[in-house]
């Protein structure tokens, strides 16, 4: 989640969150940004009140939300820091993951254009 220029929040692993290699990696860029990154309780209307949401996951990346049940999230469409952290992501997975960049790589873990 993220509120006007106060960084990323999200609930600590005490609230039933995986400690999952895209949260840790995800962090570590919007620190890189940089971008506080703040674990604390938060709140459903937090959420309903944020600029941007968007939720991390291994097999998805970081998929962003944009409306909460009939709520529109922001401006209904991903926010740029969203985005911003999607596109580091993307393109740290290769040096992540220990794969050179080239030919070698398997066509389905280059990021689209």
């Amino acid at each position: 989640m993220r509120r006007g220029p106060n960084g990323v929040t999200t609930p600590t692993l005490e609230r039933g969150l995986l400690e999952g290699i895209t949260r840790r990696l995800v962090f570590d860029i919007a620190r890189a940004i940089p971008l506080p990154v703040e674990e604390r309780d938060v709140a459903p209307d937090e959420l309903l009140a944020a600029d941007e949401v968007f939720i991390t996951s291994t097999l998805r990346e970081i998929v962003p939300v944009v409306r909460i049940d009939e709520q529109r999230i922001g401006e209904g469409f991903p926010g740029p820091v969203t985005e911003d952290l999607l596109r580091r992501f993307r393109e740290r997975i290769p040096s992540f993951l220990g794969w050179d960049e080239g030919p070698s790589l398997p066509p389905w873990s280059v990021p689209p254009p």
